[in-house]
């Protein structure tokens, strides 16, 4: 199926396409949650083209390529002589996108002075530009995506969990690709049909061979490194099938970092904490970490699903 942009059968992610189709008819924040790689930025992009902003701006930040010395002035505008080198006036992002969408990417990376700042924003939909004292008004949906556990930077006093609580007000975890293996020949045959075109070549499959040895490999850089892995094998093959020597790299791969392909590859006690953390993680995820709703649906009492919750960090 695809979905804006998205490639998925899996039914995660299907459920995930579903959850975005209704968070779109609304204005609430969305945190996206998954591993780096996953496809968040297009999770959120998916969000804002189903929306009635469509037609409106989308902006994408993402918080830890920019340094803090410039962040709040990118986010926030300046005036001029606000600070060394500040020669003119200078709108920010947020300017800019009233209206529109902006989507904060890594935003567990934000430093603590802005966070109080971005908090006022989400809360009263107002902010001053820096070197003034001007209150602007704007009218903007945010989604924000990490791929840290924002729950242990709270604890660690590096995340505000009244921002933490403003930004999630739904939540959608993207399951990183080891999780969803019933899409890769379909995401394989995607790429595949994407770079023979970008780079005009006759390729016409991949072979049961090659395909085997990409479904051993854990893919710790998720959907991303997938794209770039089969890109590389469309710019190095000279036949019409792709070979399992045109990915000369992932034999190492494999060896380095297996997908656990049988429950027995790991000590019991091991597989039984992952299923646990998982099972409840997902739990959490479905019913917005409300713990009442998690424990009638997994019919676990809400004081061993808080316990649980916290033994696997997932909760403070």
């Amino acid at each position: 199926m695809v979905f804006e942009g998205m490639i998925s059968n899996n039914k995660a992610m299907q459920d995930i396409f579903e959850l975005i189709r209704k968070v779109s008819r609304t204005d609430c924040t969305v945190l996206i949650e998954g591993e780096s790689g996953t496809g968040k930025e297009l999770v959120a992009q998916a969000i804002h083209q189903c929306s009635r902003r469509m037609q409106k701006a989308f902006y994408a930040i993402n918080c830890s390529a920019i340094p803090e010395s410039l962040l709040e002035s990118e986010l926030f505008g300046h005036v001029r002589g606000a600070f060394t080198g500040a020669f003119t006036n200078r709108n920010g992002i947020f300017n800019d996108a009233d209206e529109g969408t902006i989507f904060l990417d890594e935003i567990g990376d934000i430093p603590p002075s802005l966070q109080v700042k971005m908090l006022r924003v989400l809360q009263e939909g107002e902010f001053k530009i820096v070197g003034s004292n001007t209150i602007v008004k704007v009218n903007i949906r945010f989604i924000s995506a990490t791929n840290k556990n924002l729950k242990q930077s709270i604890q660690e006093k590096s995340f505000r969990e009244d921002l933490y609580y403003r930004l999630n007000v739904i939540n959608i975890y993207l399951p990183p690709l080891r999780e969803k293996m019933d899409d890769l020949p379909l995401l394989v045959n995607h790429f595949l049909k994407k770079f023979t075109a970008k780079l005009e070549k006759r390729i016409t499959k991949i072979s049961p061979e090659a395909m085997e040895k990409l479904s051993r490999y854990s893919w710790p850089g998720n959907i991303r490194e997938l794209e770039n892995m089969v890109e590389s094998a469309v710019v190095m093959t000279s036949t019409n099938i792709l070979e399992l020597a045109d990915f000369p790299m992932i034999t190492e791969k494999v060896a380095n970092n297996p997908r656990k392909t049988r429950s027995s590859d790991i000590p019991f006690y091991a597989a039984r904490e992952i299923f646990e953390k998982r099972y409840i993680q997902d739990l959490l995820h479905r019913c917005n970490w409300n713990l009442s709703a998690a424990s009638r649906m997994g019919e676990i009492s809400r004081k061993s699903l808080t316990i649980k919750a916290k033994q696997y960090g997932l909760m403070s």
